[in-house]
């Protein structure tokens, strides 16, 4: 069995082992009572995600996550998720990713960002390839959503998920995990990002909007809950898209500010785009830049730019724009 790049195999791989294992048995077990579907290409790859999301919802603990973040001991990668058993729905999406390609399953991340009941939220989950399409799976929750009159393995992606006027009676969720319960008895639905028309990311690619905290004089964009960064990201830090950030803008400003954290090629430049034109700067970690940036009420998008073929992103601190006294020409 091919193991992840840049991962140990050790709890990753005898994790994988025992989910193939698993699987396997199940389907001797069956096949000998004269079931044969369960050896179908298909059917066998939702058997094995579905035992991937059993038991990576059951190792890695959203409370144990909790426990040792206090204590300043949060782990990061898969292998360090696994025997800490702890993670939240970053860390259990990324486990599931690394499960099922060390299965030799196609699975992508997927990222989703949202208003919620308490304010600007974000969510983490993926979404398995087999037969002709893409199938969602939301490990957090132990969610899985099926299509009405269909096959056990007609699981439906995220885009149809969201399409469907009836999705949240679609889900099939694991609902006697604490972290579940708690959620839906003192705070609300588990799953409220369904109703709430999120932003969605599939592999790195996406455009997220942001809204602004209006000032007067300046609009100040949180990252709080949302991407710091614009640009491709490479495979091990979960994605291979673009991501674009798409700020919104209530009235005409002048000029954007944004205080660049870090990089990731060598030679990046920021862009921004509005009605009215588009400017483009050089950066560098540690820099504050400001755009000569006019814009009319509407909106201004943020893109990183290098050279053909170069993966490259570019993290950001802050972002704020500053009005125009008057209405833009």
């Amino acid at each position: 069995m091919e193991g992840v790049a840049g991962l140990e195999e050790s709890n990753l791989a005898e994790l994988a082992q025992l989910i193939s294992a698993e699987v396997a048995g199940l389907q001797d077990a069956w096949t000998m009572s004269d079931v044969q579907d369960v050896t179908e290409p298909d059917y066998e790859m939702y058997l094995l995600t579905l035992s991937a999301l059993s038991h990576v919802h059951a190792t890695l603990s959203p409370g144990r996550y909790w426990i040792l973040h206090r204590d300043d001991r949060v782990p990061s990668t898969t292998e360090e998720c696994i025997a800490a058993g702890a993670g939240i729905c970053g860390n259990q999406a990324q486990a599931m990713l690394d499960v099922m390609r060390e299965l030799g399953g196609q699975a992508r991340p997927v990222g989703l960002y949202y208003r919620g009941s308490l304010g600007q939220a974000s969510h983490a989950a993926v979404e398995v390839a087999w037969g002709e399409g893409w199938h969602f799976i939301d490990v957090t929750n132990g969610a899985v959503f099926r299509r009405r009159g269909g096959r056990a393995q007609d699981l439906l992606s995220l885009r149809e998920v969201l399409e469907a006027p009836d999705r949240r009676q679609l889900a099939l969720v694991n609902a006697s995990k604490p972290e579940f319960r708690l959620t839906s008895d003192l705070v609300g639905d588990p799953l409220e990002y369904l109703e709430a028309e999120p932003d969605v990311v599939f592999d790195g690619q996406g455009t997220v909007h942001l809204k602004p905290r209006d000032e007067g004089s300046r609009l100040h964009y949180s990252l709080i809950e949302l991407p710091n960064y614009v640009g491709a990201t490479p495979r091990f830090m979960g994605g291979v898209g673009t991501l674009t950030l798409r700020l919104e803008v209530p009235r005409s400003i002048e000029r954007l500010d944004i205080t660049v954290q870090d990089v990731g090629c060598a030679e990046p430049r920021l862009r921004a785009v509005s009605d009215s034109g588009s400017w483009e700067a050089e950066v560098s970690p540690g820099a504050d830049l400001s755009l000569p940036v006019r814009a009319g009420a509407g909106h201004v998008v943020l893109s990183a730019l290098a050279a053909p073929g170069e993966v490259c992103y570019v993290i950001m601190s802050a972002i704020s724009a500053v009005t125009s006294a008057g209405e833009l020409p």
